[in-house]
C-alpha cells in the first residue's frame, strides 16, 4: 500500500497463502512496480486468522 493506504496493485508474491506455527516464521518477497507508489514508501498491512492486523513499513 501506499502512504495513503492505497492498495498498489498488482504485487506478485513469493507465496500467497502462509501457515505458521507459534515460534515459527516465514519471509516472503513481494514484486511490483516503484513508480505505482507516486514518490510514497511502501507500507504492508499483515492480518492473519488468530492475530491483529498490523501495518509496517516495507524495506
Amino acid at each position: 500500500m501506499d502512504s495513503a493506504g492505497a492498495p498498489v496493485l498488482p504485487v506478485r508474491w513469493s507465496d500467497n497463502q502462509v501457515s505458521l506455527w507459534p515460534g515459527e516464521s516465514a519471509t516472503l518477497t513481494a514484486a511490483f512496480r516503484t513508480s505505482d507508489l507516486h514518490g510514497s514508501v511502501p507500507r504492508l498491512r499483515i492480518s492473519g486468522w488468530n492475530t491483529p492486523t498490523t501495518t509496517v513499513g516495507a524495506h
